[in-house]
């Protein structure tokens, strides 16, 4: 019997070892933590934005003035309402190109803020290892394509730039939307 009750006690010394142990790693991760990530204490230097100057997006919402109860007939809801919602703008790909402009355009298309250059002429194979040149003006259902697909950019771009300054804001603002 005294063998049993010798048992019992190292495993109940060892577990509470463990324990010991595993909450001593806890505190130094929170120390660790802490030191890695100090909490300002003085924000006067911090940057500040007006609301007035937050972007006009659905991801960017602020409520002015008091609200009154007939604007929400659950209490809760009224109780419960934040002053300002900010979410990360969900941000969309440029237009695809059609297929006869592929290969035409300078890299860099794709960005929101690049201008769409048009590359004059491109080399292509030709029979007997030969290479011939076709300009970007030859074909007129290319320029037309180009034509009409730099408009759909263009719609897209003014739409995606209002997006892109609300997810810096939100970025800028927001510590849990991360850059």
């Amino acid at each position: 019997m005294p063998v049993i009750a010798e048992d019992e006690s190292k495993y109940m010394t060892s577990k509470s070892s463990a324990k010991e142990r595993l909450v001593q790693t806890f505190k130094f991760l929170k120390e660790l933590n802490e030191l890695r990530n100090p909490v300002p204490r003085d924000v006067s230097g911090a940057d500040v934005m007006r609301i007035d100057t937050w972007p006009s997006h659905p991801c960017v919402q602020v409520r002015r003035g008091d609200r009154t109860e007939d604007d929400v007939t659950d209490t809760a809801e009224l109780e419960m309402e934040p002053l300002i919602r900010i979410q990360r703008a969900r941000l969309t790909p440029c237009p695809p190109l059609p297929a006869i402009l592929d290969g035409w355009l300078k890299p860099g298309w794709q960005s929101v803020d690049a201008q769409v250059q048009v590359l004059e002429s491109r080399n292509f194979p030709g029979k007997d290892r030969q290479s011939n040149t076709a300009a970007f003006t030859d074909d007129r259902k290319r320029i037309d394509a180009f034509t009409e697909w730099t408009g759909v950019r263009a719609t897209w771009a003014e739409a995606e730039r209002v997006a892109i300054a609300a997810q810096v804001s939100c970025s800028s603002e927001c510590t849990h939307c991360g850059p």
